[in-house]
C-alpha cells in the first residue's frame, strides 16, 4: 500500500515538475525576443524581432518581417513564414499571405483548400464565414468548403438559421450549411419561434424551419400580435392567422385588434363586433364602440346610447342607457331619462337609496 502511494506521489510530482518546467515567459533584450523559464534561464534564443507569449503550446514569432509559430522547444511547427497571423484558438490559427487568408492546425499544416480574401475566424457550431471574389461561403473546422453556392451576403450569423443573399434574392441555411428551401425570396426575416416571414412578388407568407411554406395564401402584410396570433392584410381588409399560421377566420374586416381572454374586437363599416377563438362572430349585433373589458364586462355604445356585454358578447340588458359607468368599483351607475340607479353584473336593477347630492354625486 505504501509503495502504491509512493508511486502515485512520484507521478504527481513529475507532472507538476513538467508543468512548471514548461512555463515559459517572453523575454526581450536589445530589441530581440526569446523565452526564459521560471528560474530566468534562457530556453529559446533571442532570435526574433517580436513575439507573443505562449498561448497553450505555441507562440507566434516574427523574424525578418514575417510571422511563424514555434513550440516550447523552440522548434518551428511550419516551414512557411506569413505576412501576419493570430494566436492559436481551439487548435487553429488564422494566417495571412500575399493579402489572402488561410487556417493552419497545430502541426503547421494549411487545412484550408484555398486562400480567401477574408476568414471570419469565429466558429459557430463548427461553421465559419469566408469571402472570395466578393462572395461569401462557409467552411468547417477541417477547412472544408461547405456552401452549396457562393453568396452575395450572409445576414444574422451566427444563428441556427442564417439569412443569405444571392443574385438579389434571399434564402436561409441551416447549421449543416444547407439551403432549407429551393425557392428564393425578395425579402426574408429572422425566425421567431417556428416560423419566419418571407416576401415574394410583393406578398408575404410564412415558412417553417423545414423549409415548408405554411401559410395557405400570400398576403399584403403580416403583423405579429400579442398572444402569438398574427394580423393579416389583403386588399385593405384584415383577418387573423393562429399560432400555427393557419387561417383563423375566413372573414376579413376593416380593422382587427389582438385577442384578449379569448375574444378580439373587429370593425366593419365603422361598426364593432367581437369574434371568439375559432374566428366566429360572438356578438349578435354591431356597435358604434366597444370599450375595454373590466371584470369580464365591457361597455358598448350604439346610436348614442350605452349598454353592457359579457365575455361571450351577450348583452346584460336589452336596455340602452343615456349614461353608463363601469363595473370597476362594483355595481355600475346608469342614467336613463333622468332616472339614476345601479345595475348588477347580470343587468338587474338595484334599488339603492340616494344620500343627496343628486346627479353631481353620480357624475363624478
Amino acid at each position: 500500500m505504501k509503495t502504491k502511494k509512493a508511486i502515485l506521489c512520484l507521478i504527481v510530482c513529475s507532472l507538476a515538475f513538467a508543468t512548471f518546467s514548461q512555463t515559459l515567459t517572453l523575454d526581450e533584450r536589445d530589441g530581440k525576443f526569446g523565452f526564459i523559464d521560471r528560474k530566468g534561464a534562457l530556453v529559446i534564443e533571442r532570435d526574433y524581432e517580436d513575439a507573443h507569449e505562449f498561448f497553450g503550446d505555441f507562440a507566434m514569432v516574427k523574424k525578418n518581417g514575417k510571422i511563424s509559430y514555434i513550440n516550447k522547444k523552440g522548434d518551428a511547427i511550419t516551414l512557411e513564414w506569413f505576412d501576419s497571423g493570430e494566436d492559436f484558438f481551439e487548435g487553429l490559427a488564422r494566417v495571412e499571405k500575399n493579402g489572402k487568408f488561410g487556417l493552419i492546425d497545430k502541426t503547421g499544416r494549411l487545412i484550408t483548400s484555398d486562400w480567401y480574401d477574408y476568414i471570419n475566424f469565429e466558429f459557430y457550431k463548427n461553421l465559419d464565414m469566408v469571402s472570395k471574389d466578393g462572395k461569401w461561403g462557409f467552411i468547417n473546422k477541417k477547412g472544408e468548403l461547405l456552401s452549396e453556392v457562393w453568396l452575395d451576403e450572409i445576414l444574422e450569423f451566427p444563428r441556427t438559421m442564417a439569412m443569405v443573399k444571392s443574385n438579389g434574392k434571399y434564402n436561409y441555411i441551416n447549421s449543416n450549411c444547407l439551403l432549407i428551401i429551393n425557392e428564393w425570396f425578395d425579402e426574408v426575416y429572422p425566425f421567431v419561434g417556428n416560423f419566419a416571414k418571407v416576401k415574394k412578388d410583393d406578398k408575404y407568407g410564412f415558412i417553417s424551419k423545414k423549409g415548408e411554406i405554411v401559410t395557405e395564401d400570400w398576403y399584403d402584410e403580416i403583423y405579429p400580435l400579442e398572444g402569438g396570433n398574427y394580423k393579416i392584410k389583403n386588399d385593405n381588409k384584415y383577418g387573423y392567422l393562429n399560432k400555427s399560421a393557419k387561417i383563423l377566420t375566413r372573414d376579413l374586416y376593416d380593422n382587427v385588434y389582438p385577442y384578449v381572454n379569448g375574444i378580439a374586437r373587429v370593425m366593419n363599416d365603422g361598426k364593432w363586433g367581437l369574434i371568439g377563438k375559432e374566428g366566429s362572430l360572438v356578438t349578435l349585433e354591431w356597435f358604434d364602440e366597444i370599450f375595454s373589458y373590466e371584470r369580464g364586462i365591457a361597455k358598448v355604445k350604439k346610436e348614442g346610447k350605452y349598454s353592457f356585454i359579457d365575455i361571450k358578447g351577450r348583452l346584460l340588458s336589452n336596455t340602452f342607457f343615456d349614461v353608463a359607468f363601469s363595473f370597476i368599483d362594483g355595481p355600475a351607475k346608469v342614467i336613463i331619462d333622468g332616472d339614476v340607479f345601479y345595475i348588477d353584473e347580470d343587468g338587474n336593477r338595484l334599488e339603492v337609496k340616494k344620500k343627496g347630492g343628486g346627479l353631481r354625486d353620480i357624475l363624478r
